[in-house]
């Protein structure tokens, strides 16, 4: 999931909305069949919830860890 976060970062269309790059910083939360991680990053202003959807798209299409 870092290097998602450092993909993105890298990504020509998306690295001019972010400042610093999203990374893992830890589980969140164990469910029965599930389990949430905090990421942290920094973008400009109003544009996280845009980068979070495309993180989450990627992670997607990969397939969770």
């Amino acid at each position: 999931l870092n290097r998602i976060g450092a993909e993105i970062a890298a990504d020509p269309e998306w690295a001019p909305l972010i400042l610093e790059a999203p990374n893992v910083l830890g589980v969140d939360d164990i469910g029965a069949e599930t389990y949430d991680l905090r990421f942290s990053g920094r973008t400009l202003a109003a544009q996280q919830w845009k980068v979070a959807r495309e993180i989450r798209r990627r992670i997607a299409m990969e397939g969770a860890p």
